[in-house]
């Protein structure tokens, strides 16, 4: 496929026989570029771009974004968007957002706000972004990143507050050893390995903040949710709670959508005002586990289930693929993907 820009040559005219003449050297860069306004004709890289996609990358629109987290440390919040389809986050002061169309304040995982290609360990920067999905911000407006396609879990250290125009770097990484390695469970599945992506499987991966500060984390392609302690957040952090599995060696999806131990591809992750964990799972369903202080909990109340019904068409009860969760004094708000609808449940204490 041809890039997506318009260029003019320094030779222009073509005729019906040979465009060189006897002795000429023929320009082969192009003197103007229209589309690419970061595009540099000495650029030392094979390919002289950095985009992908139909049009120009210039740091305010958005491909498939895909989660939003809000930096409570600060008033008014920052907000952060990871804008998945560019492989990068962007970040967002209200201040500075008063115009439409304002480019974001801060982007991350590229080198610039004209570049959106896939980025991590085996390419250019290994501590780029490949597709980065859930993100979440602690109480210190340090952002995390589930870097998907890397298979891991990236640091910002308050991104808002770095130098005006730098170039912003993780300080730390969840899931693998370095920033130079992706693979997926490396070394395999433990404490300290993460599945959220391999050659065939692609997920949304879900990360949240509880109360007291420690990190969780959907490790959605082996079938668990792990926490990392507060106090042991730094690269190649260890979890010390897995729910969904028995251990931190077993990956086994349950196929049984009454099973309330065991978790079937978790996607999205969030705590209600209580402290409950709220979690969605490919068996289309929403589990709400206690304010969980052991491993291999089981769910206290799980909803999305209309066992009243055999028929496929969507129901008050029944969920189709949902994907985002988010826990309010009202209720639970679920992002039913699959029905194109959001549905408010009651709170969970009311639940039967």
């Amino acid at each position: 496929m041809l890039p997506n820009r318009f260029v003019l040559f320094s030779l222009a005219f073509l005729t019906t026989g040979s465009f060189v003449l006897p002795g000429q050297t023929l320009f082969r860069k192009p003197v103007k570029v229209l589309g690419d306004p970061n595009y540099i004709g000495t650029a030392a890289s094979p390919t002289l771009y950095d985009g992908n996609g139909p049009n120009v990358v210039e740091g305010r629109e958005l491909s498939a974004p895909v989660a939003i987290a809000l930096d409570t440390s600060v008033s008014p919040p920052i907000v952060y968007i990871s804008d998945a389809g560019n492989n990068r986050v962007l970040g967002y002061q209200y201040g500075t957002q008063l115009k439409p169309g304002a480019m974001a304040d801060v982007i991350l995982g590229q080198t610039d706000r004209f570049a959106n290609l896939p980025l991590g360990p085996g390419t250019a920067r290994s501590t780029g972004m490949n597709q980065p999905t859930g993100i979440a911000v602690d109480a210190s407006g340090n952002l995390y990143v589930a870097d998907t396609l890397n298979n891991r879990i990236l640091r910002y250290p308050r991104p808002m507050s770095q130098p005006s125009g730098s170039l912003q770097l993780p300080d730390m990484v969840i899931g693998q050893t370095s920033f130079n390695t992706r693979t997926t469970n490396a070394g395999g599945i433990s404490a300290t390995s993460l599945s959220l992506a391999s050659a065939s499987s692609f997920v949304r991966t879900g990360i949240a903040f509880d109360p007291a500060g420690n990190l969780w984390v959907t490790d959605t392609l082996n079938n668990r949710i792990l926490r990392y302690p507060a106090s042991g957040l730094k690269t190649g952090a260890t979890a010390d709670l897995v729910i969904g599995q028995p251990d931190f060696t077993t990956a086994t999806a349950t196929t049984n959508p009454l099973n309330k131990a065991g978790l079937n591809g978790p996607h999205a992750l969030a705590f209600d005002p209580s402290g409950k964990l709220l979690v969605t799972d490919a068996l289309n369903r929403l589990l709400v586990f206690a304010p969980p202080t052991a491993s291999n909990v089981a769910a206290v109340r799980i909803a999305g289930i209309d066992s009243s019904s055999a028929s496929t068409p969507a129901t008050q009860i029944r969920l189709r693929n949902p994907f985002g969760v988010a826990g309010t004094s009202a209720g639970v708000v679920v992002a039913d993907t699959g029905n194109n609808r959001v549905l408010l449940f009651p709170p969970v204490d009311s639940w039967p």
